[in-house]
């Protein structure tokens, strides 16, 4: 489970409860949810093990924003071409 659905699953508070377990605010995981920012992997183990396994370090990292029917670039396309 990424972070958007474990926010629409489990609500604000229970990601306030993990965000702040993972060392991490809510507005920074709000941000991960919407995928304005992406997690270190430091912090998506974090936020794995602070929400007992209900999020998965692959969907935390691969996480895809779609826009009008059509997925954005991952972070790692993003980071692999930064002439763009």
């Amino acid at each position: 489970m990424d972070a958007c659905v474990f926010i629409r699953t489990y609500g604000v508070e229970e990601a306030s409860r993990v965000a702040i377990a993972a060392g991490t605010s809510l507005g920074y995981f709000k941000q991960i949810a919407s995928c304005h920012r992406y997690p270190s992997r430091s912090l998506a183990h974090r936020l794995v093990k602070a929400s007992d396994g209900r999020m998965d370090l692959v969907s935390l990292m691969t996480a895809q924003k779609t826009v009008i029917g059509r997925p954005s670039r991952s972070h790692a396309e993003v980071s692999n071409n930064p002439s763009e």
